[in-house]
């Protein structure tokens, strides 16, 4: 693992800090943040994280193909394991998202079709899709091994962060209903270690493979910021229409009572 940490780390922890830190995200996971903004961010989350992920068990395959074809074996089959697993993946974030709707209706009255926040992505979930299919489509099958490396660190530090934000803001009932979310933590961590060795081969082999993995995977990293900053504002304006809607239907919330 030296030739990872030596050679392809340092050019890519500043971004790594900056999307660790980012101020936005730290809104969702502040001690004093509002319940709804946090129910708001964890469905919006779930329910665009399917269109990032259903093509992941395809772009395994590919990249497996890919492998064979350079002689390397044990990534291939490496890369087709992660196929296997990824095929569930997507209906499973659903449910949580599904969970997390009906605690929404049930607590504030307001009824949210997942099925609709499915159906509409993004320029920047476009854009994922389109660096992966660029680098399997370049028969750069080591690159998306840095997409994914890069991926499931950030995402399974997130889950961590959020499963532990959901049992204090939210209650420990709801995160147990959430089993996406709960397993998503050590399942990132296991698979970005198996990412890392991966890279650490190549890295063994060709060192001059570091920097464009590198370019690779902080691009990666980067559109996940920004999809990241996008759940954020939608969960900002969704919780200011539940806040609101709530408040109109209870006259005596939007106006002090008159004093004897």
């Amino acid at each position: 693992m030296n030739s990872l940490k030596t050679l392809y780390e340092p050019r890519v922890l500043s971004l790594r800090s900056e999307v660790e830190n980012d101020h936005v995200l730290g809104e969702i996971l502040a001690a004093d943040a509002s319940p709804v903004l946090v129910e708001c961010f964890l469905l919006e989350w779930f329910a665009r994280t399917p269109y990032l992920a259903q093509p992941t068990a395809r772009w395994s395959r590919r990249a497996a193909e890919q492998c064979d074809k350079l002689g390397l074996e044990a990534i291939a089959r490496s890369f087709r394991e992660h196929a296997a697993h990824d095929e569930a993946r997507a209906s499973l974030v659903l449910r949580d998202a599904r969970t997390v709707a009906q605690v929404v209706c049930i607590r504030s009255g307001v009824s949210i079709d997942v099925a609709m926040l499915v159906e509409r992505p993004t320029v920047v979930m476009r854009a994922y899709r389109v660096l992966n299919e660029e680098v399997l489509g370049a028969d750069l099958p080591l690159g998306y091994a840095a997409i994914q490396y890069e991926i499931e660190r950030v995402t399974s530090a997130l889950s961590l962060a959020l499963l532990i934000q959901a049992q204090r803001v939210l209650g420990a009932d709801v995160a147990e209903r959430l089993p996406w979310l709960r397993k998503r933590a050590p399942l990132g961590v296991e698979r970005a270690a198996l990412h890392a060795e991966t890279l650490a081969q190549i890295l063994e082999a060709s060192p001059e493979a570091a920097e464009p993995l590198a370019e690779i995977g902080a691009g990666a990293l980067d559109i996940y910021r920004h999809f990241l900053r996008e759940c954020v504002q939608a969960a900002r304006a969704s919780a200011r229409a539940i806040t609101g809607e709530r408040s109109s239907s209870n006259p005596r919330s939007s106006r002090p009572e008159l004093m004897a």
